[in-house]
């Protein structure tokens, strides 16, 4: 996802004391994603500085964008306030004196919504979570479900960009959990709904829920059970073969450069393309990458991926791609889960139809693969660097195994982008 589409995309750094947080998140509009893991792994720090309650992008490396908006970065911090964000905080900081429709109709209302409308509103989110009854009770009298499902009320009543959920079902009881997940899901099925994070203990209502879950330990999004740091590598300066004389990283698929494709599918995984840096306006627009080149320029594969790890720092999973994949980055995902399911592995490598194994499609270990890249030679073929790591092989799918090498790859691609089935 880049910073011009639409929902989130944010690397979120926050240290505290001895606590360092450095996670990327991201999530579309209407997809769920699930922050799931053990107490103090930093899952409700993370949404807080979503939400601009705490300092979380301001660092060198931090940023939050939000359908396009930058909320947070280098020179930036959009408050609370301006980010439209609907929250719902293990703490619920409903207005104590305020009724519960006053609570409900409250961010509406500051949003410029003429007053009757906004309590109509608010009075039928109430109705939907089924606390009707009492929205003239200062909120200060609720119970503990009765305030949560208000607060949950107020987060759906203001409309907003971006809906951060951290423990919201945590105070009903067994019996009133799936209805209120019932609503919620109806509510986000409906349309034009926000990105949702969030933040639960409970499996039921991640599997109910979540499109996509997150693991977090200690700070750090984490791959089989364990803290896991992950980095990508695009090979894309002048390693492949060339179509027409140009670069074939940018020809256009489906109206988007090849590698403008396959950054968005990375976002927001840091990641270095290995390549002659572009325009300023386009590094813009891909802020979860930089660029590089190896030494000396065009000395082989080998010599790249060394070179895009060295940027890459202190990673423990590598993903090395081609920038000429356009639909590659779907892959990474089960590369990852194969290699975090066989831990006696060091890689897990993409397989193309006809059995052959794509290295620029893989996933390593960082600590297996570093010490091979350090001996290669410029000028080395990549299989020197491989040979002897334990693999696993993925299946690959023939749209993510696509390599636009001739004409007709290009094609072929534009083809598949018409008709995703074909």
């Amino acid at each position: 996802m880049t910073a011009d589409e639409h929902g989130l995309a944010a690397r979120v750094r926050r240290t505290r004391e001895s606590f360092e947080l450095d996670v990327a998140l991201s999530a579309a509009p209407g997809e769920v994603v699930a922050l799931v893991g053990p107490n103090g792994a930093g899952k409700s720090t993370a949404l807080r500085a979503l939400a601009g309650l705490v300092p979380g992008g301001r660092g060198p490396d931090g940023w939050v964008h939000l359908d396009g908006r930058v909320l947070e970065g280098p020179g930036v911090h959009l408050p609370p306030e301006r980010r439209r964000c609907g929250v719902v905080l293990q703490g619920l900081h409903l207005v104590g004196h305020l009724t519960a429709v006053e609570n409900v109709a409250f961010g509406p209302r500051a949003g410029g919504t003429p007053a009757g409308r906004a309590r109509r509103d608010a009075l039928g989110w109430l109705d939907r979570l089924e606390v009707a009854a009492q929205a003239r009770t200062r909120a200060a009298s609720l119970s503990g479900g009765q305030a949560q499902r208000v607060a949950l009320a107020r987060a759906l009543a203001a409309r907003p960009r971006l809906l951060l959920l951290d423990e919201p079902f945590a105070a009903l009881d067994a019996a009133a959990r799936p209805r209120v997940r019932a609503v919620l899901r109806a509510a986000l099925a409906e349309g034009g709904a926000p990105p949702v994070l969030l933040v639960t203990h409970d499996p039921a209502d991640a599997a109910d829920l979540a499109d996509r879950t997150v693991h977090l330990a200690d700070g750090r999004q984490a791959v089989g059970g364990a803290p896991a740091r992950v980095g990508a590598v695009v090979l894309a300066g002048g390693t492949a073969r060339r179509i027409g004389g140009g670069d074939k990283t940018a020809l256009e698929v489906g109206g988007r450069p090849i590698l403008h494709r396959l950054l968005a599918d990375l976002a927001p995984t840091p990641t270095v393309v290995v390549a002659d840096p572009p325009e300023p306006e386009v590094m813009g627009r891909h802020p979860h990458a930089r660029w590089v080149r190896e030494r000396p320029p065009g000395s082989g594969p080998a010599a790249a991926l060394a070179a895009g790890s060295a940027a890459l720092g202190d990673v423990d999973v590598l993903v090395a791609l081609a920038g000429d994949q356009p639909f590659a980055g779907p892959a990474v995902p089960r590369l990852l889960r194969a290699l975090a399911e066989h831990p006696g592995t060091d890689a897990a490598v993409g397989v193309d139809g006809g059995g052959r194994s794509q290295p620029l499609l893989a996933a390593y270990r960082a600590a297996a693969l570093r010490p091979r890249l350090a001996r290669v030679r410029p000028g080395a073929p990549l299989r020197a660097a491989l040979d002897g790591l334990a693999v696993r092989p993925v299946p690959l799918d023939p749209a993510e195994a696509l390599d636009v090498d001739e004409p007709a790859d290009l094609a072929l691609a534009e083809h598949l982008v018409r008709d995703p089935l074909a």
